[in-house]
């Protein structure tokens, strides 16, 4: 038998029918999951860099440039071959990419956090990239494929199965997977299914060698899969003990305790912190408390940011009615447990704080406290001067909105604080900002407090802050339209991520 027709039978599809269905399958699943990758990584980076729009950014461009990279180059390979052998080592490909980065993603991503958003990018392109390139080959060596032997072939609708895939794979990732499954469960599935695609495949072009090993790395994706073992990629928190952790539907929660303090951490950053030998002693809850000394006859309080519960439960002590939004019922859930937060007096709403404001449509509040933060920020949709008209609206005509953000003052990238207190002025007719200490170019909290009713004669015992003229007159004001919140704050996030994991850690 000549040896050419030994090499077709060998290597030979064991049906037409079967070997094109086997194709457009793994086109299906390809597509499905190239996006549950991209919006796990997402996940993954947050911890160490947060859920900004920056860090989606990177997680995007190395995934568009991993799967750009596997069309030009899966094209290239699947030039001239009827084989199906090629098309089993890209998903094994892919498999032991997932593998590598699970294993090595940890101390990449370690070793990366003081690179700012060139970490996020780095660390992407560890974790996504050689997956996504071995993904991203599999639709033009199909289209290949697929179009031998016809006269017309349309390729578009390759690339319209994997898109079709990777819509099922994103919806099923952020509604079926995150909320069922930890990150580590859902990368080996991904893991599982590569490989048993590619063996698979190499049944179907009779490839012993690669079922073999398909296999082998099966039956220890399988094992590793029934062990369960979590990842442990989080930032290591130096000196704490870590009581609870969940991946919830919006970021990592850590709960955790040192010497001194109960902390509550959403993705590596600091939410909320609770003195273990005082309980009622609660870090930063005195500065916002502050409005009730600008506003001492309020009797109904709205809180934007539940967090651990320390605002609702001070004004609840004072005698007010309080409301709390908080769109992470996880984090409710921790804060009852761990930081003693009843569910008592006014409502608690699991809602985003722009949708909480629009259901309390009949309500009138003397005072509004903003006190969200997703990572080192605050979403900046909370931050527009059509957030706080909307804010204005639920109160009543001397109420007080307090809000409490992390800015550098007093020096290079003090831009947020300034930004801000030019956007309350064009809403409200009063607002006072304060620090707790003397300014010195590093990150700190700023607390503002806004009202059309006059501010001025109130005594607060903060060191009252000034924006320089020239810098409020070049300062944007925020909108829902205009909002470079995420921009101006990038050297804000960046040295309080320096401060909290680099070399100098706080006490």
């Amino acid at each position: 038998m000549p040896s050419s027709r030994r090499e077709r039978r060998a290597d030979g599809p064991r049906g037409g029918t079967i070997s094109r269905a086997y194709l457009w399958v793994s086109v299906f699943a390809g597509g499905s999951f190239s996006l549950v990758l991209e919006v796990l990584g997402g996940r993954l980076l947050a911890p160490f860099y947060g859920a900004s729009v920056e860090t989606w950014a990177a997680v995007i461009s190395v995934s568009l440039g991993a799967l750009a990279c596997g069309y030009e180059i899966g094209g290239r390979w699947a030039q001239g071959t009827r084989r199906l052998t090629l098309f089993a080592l890209l998903l094994l490909g892919g498999a032991l990419s997932i593998a590598c980065a699970r294993a090595f993603g940890g101390p990449i991503l370690r070793a990366t956090l003081l690179m700012a958003q060139g970490g996020a990018i780095a660390s992407a392109t560890f974790l996504l990239g050689p997956a996504l390139f071995f993904l991203g080959a599999l639709n033009p060596a199909a289209a290949c494929w697929l179009a031998q032997g016809k006269r017309t072939f349309r390729a578009g609708t390759v690339y319209a199965v994997s898109t079709a895939g990777g819509i099922a794979g994103a919806l099923a990732t952020a509604f079926v997977l995150i909320p069922c499954m930890g990150h580590s469960a859902i990368l080996r599935t991904v893991t599982l299914g590569l490989i048993a695609l590619a063996a698979a495949g190499a049944w179907i072009a009779r490839r012993g060698n690669i079922i073999i090993a398909s296999a082998v790395l099966g039956a220890a994706a399988a094992v590793d899969l029934w062990r369960g073992h979590p990842l442990s990629w989080a930032p290591i928190l130096s000196g704490q003990t870590i009581l609870w952790h969940k991946n919830s539907p919006y970021g990592f929660l850590q709960v955790s305790d040192d010497a001194r303090h109960r902390v509550l951490w959403e993705n590596g950053s600091l939410l909320s912190m609770m003195n273990l030998r005082n309980s009622k002693r609660l870090i930063y809850i005195p500065e916002m408390m502050w409005a009730l000394a600008l506003r001492p006859g309020a009797s109904r309080a709205l809180v934007i940011g539940l967090g651990s519960g320390a605002l609702t439960l001070a004004l609840e002590r004072r005698g007010l009615e309080v409301d709390s939004c908080e769109m992470d019922p996880d984090v409710v859930f921790a804060a009852g447990k761990f930081f003693g937060f009843p569910r008592r007096g006014g409502a608690v709403l699991v809602e985003d704080g722009r949708r909480c404001l629009n259901k309390t449509t009949g309500a009138a509040y003397g005072i509004v406290l903003l006190d969200v933060f997703r990572g080192e920020s605050i979403p900046a949709h909370l931050l527009s001067s059509d957030f706080f008209r909307l804010v204005k609206s639920r109160m009543d005509s001397d109420g007080v909105l307090a809000a409490n953000v992390t800015s550098i003052v007093g020096g290079r990238g003090d831009e947020p604080w300034i930004a801000l207190d030019k956007t309350l002025k064009t809403v409200f007719q009063n607002v006072r900002a304060f620090g707790p200490r003397v300014p010195d170019g590093a990150p700190q909290n700023v607390f503002f407090f806004a009202s059309n009713a006059s501010l001025a004669e109130r005594h607060v015992p903060g060191l009252e802050l000034e924006a320089p003229p020239e810098r409020l007159a070049v300062a944007p004001i925020l909108t829902d339209d205009f909002n470079p919140w995420v921009s101006i704050s990038a050297r804000t996030c960046d040295l309080e991520r320096r401060g909290r994991w680099g070399p100098r850690r706080p006490r």
